[in-house]
């Protein structure tokens, strides 16, 4: 039963877009694992996490005494905060590009009764866009 749950060897580069989601995905899977096991003492299980983890990864952990500050030490390393600032100049980039696709698709009259359409999409958005910021 324990092959299934056991977790593959994880060699995310820190980098990489997505690389908080398949952590906080294999930590849980780890934590599974790791639950099933349970009798085992706390330097095995970080000697189970060390065999688990590429040489590349292994380096962030490579100082850490416990299985505890181990895991502690690589969600500081892959679990990245959004910063804030950054994540509203995505939001209004991504409303300004809609906008502009809008108006495009008015003056070419492929939207139906365009203004009035115009109208209720920006008062809509905007609408939206003030409950995000806010």
């Amino acid at each position: 039963m324990d092959k299934y749950v056991r977790p593959q060897v994880f060699s995310v580069k820190v980098d990489s877009s997505v690389s908080s989601k398949i952590w906080l995905h294999w930590k849980r899977t780890l934590q599974s694992y790791l639950r099933r096991i349970e009798d085992v003492a706390d330097e095995v299980k970080l000697d189970i996490l060390v065999s688990l983890l590429d040489t590349s990864v292994y380096m962030y952990i490579a100082d850490c005494p416990t299985i505890e500050a181990a895991i502690a030490r690589l969600d500081e390393v892959y679990v990245k905060l959004i910063n804030e600032v950054f994540a509203r100049h995505e939001l209004s980039q991504c409303f300004s590009t809609f906008f502009a696709s809008r108006t495009t698709l008015c003056n070419k009259k492929i939207l139906g009764n365009t203004k009035q359409n115009f109208i209720i999409t920006i008062m809509m958005f905007s609408s939206v866009l003030a409950l995000l910021i806010y």
